[in-house]
């Protein structure tokens, strides 16, 4: 676990919770703040897209946001680029 407060919790994205991350890709409304790029996409493409960017990339990073009282995630957020210091 990455951060853990009163109210929410982050926590690393994994495989099982590419169903919910594919139901809020797919959400044009809630996308067109995000991504200019609106599209539908597969859930295969999803998944493909989480493995190899999302969970295969060794610069990036992606965190749950977990609400604690309602027990529910409730979006994601990103480290991008990162660059390691030796």
């Amino acid at each position: 676990m990455l951060f853990d407060s009163k109210r929410i919790r982050l926590r690393k994205m994994e495989k099982g919770d590419v169903p919910l991350y594919h139901s809020w890709r797919n959400d044009i409304e809630m996308m067109s703040s995000t991504n200019p790029n609106l599209d539908q996409y597969s859930l295969e493409e999803t998944l493909d897209f989480v493995e190899t960017i999302i969970l295969g990339s060794s610069s990036s990073k992606a965190y749950m946001i977990h609400e604690k009282e309602m027990d529910v995630t409730i979006g994601i957020t990103s480290l991008i680029n990162i660059y390691k210091l030796n």
